[in-house]
């Protein structure tokens, strides 16, 4: 870990000072919680909780790619039914200070931006800290930007971690959001909500962020590959839960073409009106 992403870090549960306990742990100077550190990440979650749920979203096919950043990226852009045809998280933020603080909350094991701290609930590869979106480790207003990508469907209280986001963005922070609009429900390892453009605005608005521009993040093709790839999986496998979830990557393979029309799509007025998802760039009040 870098140094100045340690010096960023602080107690989730109390945001007291954390000081090394050994070379395994992170002790909170305060309230005396332990934090384990597994091959110096820091890990602010236990690797138990919902541990059915992640070991089914880490395993097969998908899992072992996720473990692959490279050939899982060059295999999501060739053969994934959704293509990004939205801004790029590091040019938004490109002018955002780094060691001023940046995150990328739900990185998974993709690395947007060298200098960026990636967080996540799963410790991949390219986690930096292991940690739940709703309990931090940062203090109140200590950070300069936040990038969170598709994965506010993901938790069961996407409020509770809009409020966490604006607690540890300082006023004048940056926040890079993308969100579903029309999507098939797609476990990882659950599922909750989907967001329009006018309500994505509202609610972060709501929650003191001034929106400076949103629109399509992946456009009205890629709606239509992945729904249709689902819809084949299921008449195919006549309604077999089993037999869908083999149907489903072929299927999205084969409806993948599908997505280069967003190229043009995404150029027409009222094509976030469509979108697949959705992306939103925010300031701190």
């Amino acid at each position: 870990m870098k140094a100045f992403h340690r010096a960023l870090l602080v107690c989730p549960t109390c945001h007291g000072d954390l000081r090394d306990a050994d070379s395994n742990a992170l002790e909170c100077a305060a309230c005396d919680t332990s934090y384990p550190q597994v091959n110096d990440v820091p890990r602010f979650r236990s690797s138990g909780e919902d541990a059915e749920s992640e070991r089914a979203y880490i395993e097969g096919v998908r899992g072992w790619l996720r473990r692959h950043p490279a050939l899982y990226e060059w295999v999501f852009r060739l053969l994934a039914p959704v293509l990004v045809t939205g801004p790029d998280a590091a040019k938004a933020l490109e002018d955002v200070d780094p060691r001023g603080g940046v995150i990328d909350l739900g990185a998974g094991n993709d690395r947007r931006h060298p200098e960026w701290m990636n967080v996540d609930l799963l410790p991949y590869p390219e986690v930096d800290v292991v940690a739940d979106a709703t309990r931090l480790p940062f203090a109140d207003e200590r950070l300069a930007g936040v990038v969170c990508i598709v994965v506010l469907e993901h938790v069961p209280d996407p409020v509770a971690v809009l409020d966490e986001i604006h607690r540890v963005l300082g006023r004048g922070g940056r926040l890079f959001l993308a969100v579903p609009f029309l999507q098939p429900f797609h476990a990882a390892p659950h599922d909750y909500r989907r967001w329009t453009v006018p309500g994505l605005r509202e609610e972060l608005q709501s929650k003191g962020f001034h929106v400076r521009r949103a629109g399509v993040y992946c456009g009205p093709a890629s709606a239509v590959a992945w729904l249709l790839a689902e819809v084949l999986a299921l008449v195919f496998s006549l309604g077999s839960e089993r037999w869908q979830a083999r149907f489903r990557l072929p299927a999205q393979v084969l409806c993948s073409p599908l997505k280069w029309l967003d190229w043009g799509l995404t150029r027409l007025r009222g094509s976030e009106n469509l979108a697949s998802a959705i992306y939103a760039e925010a300031i701190r009040k």
